[in-house]
């Protein structure tokens, strides 16, 4: 195991070399050469981005989310009510506290329909 973590080591030092080399033009020329073989054969891929597709998918996306926005609004607007008193508690413990309760809520009446039911 610690042999191939030594063969590990000295492969990737040996890339980092090779890299650092290439980019500083520091290579010697066989080995420049090679490198450069090498590259000229990787497959080069561009993405083509169909610009229209996107920009109507961007829109559909934009009524979608606006139409989330103004049904949460109507939800969470008559659901959520703020309690003033606690002042010192942050938004999130609120809405954390509000989480649990409406979980336990849900807890409470699946159980009460269960347990009611013939």
């Amino acid at each position: 195991m610690k042999l191939f973590r030594y063969v590990f080591v000295v492969l990737i030092l040996g890339v980092v070399g090779l890299v650092i080399g290439y980019k500083t033009n520091t290579l010697p020329s066989q080995v420049k050469q090679a490198v450069d073989s090498v590259a000229t054969r990787l497959p080069k891929t561009q993405v083509a981005i169909d610009q229209a597709l996107l920009a109507s998918q961007a829109a559909q996306l934009t009524e979608r989310g606006s139409q989330v926005l103004e049904q949460g609004t109507k939800v969470l607007g008559a659901a959520v009510t703020v309690d003033e008193s606690q002042e010192n508690s942050s938004l999130t413990d609120r809405a954390l506290n509000y989480g649990r309760y409406l979980y336990c809520k849900q807890v409470v009446e699946d159980w009460e329909t269960r347990t009611s039911a013939p």
